[in-house]
């Protein structure tokens, strides 16, 4: 991967926080200036007879990321 015209591990995670670029799936996908998780919009969907799934419901913006961890202990 190469971003800033560099190939550098430390140079790639340092572009890496705030990229925003749009996703296949059309949505915008940030990158945590943090801890480089992306920040992205929940989709649920219906699976049809045919194995298709089709969206009842989108986030309308980007949802923070968070570390599981936490969230792990909690249970």
């Amino acid at each position: 991967m190469s971003l800033e015209g560099s190939v550098d591990v430390r140079d790639v995670r340092r572009a890496l926080g705030g990229l925003r670029l749009k996703a296949p799936s059309g949505f915008e996908v940030v990158m945590d200036l943090s801890n480089h998780h992306p920040h992205k919009s929940a989709v649920i969907g219906r699976i049809t007879a045919d194995a298709r799934i089709v969206p009842i419901w989108n986030q309308p913006r980007p949802d923070r990321a968070r570390a599981l961890e936490p969230l792990a202990r909690a249970l």
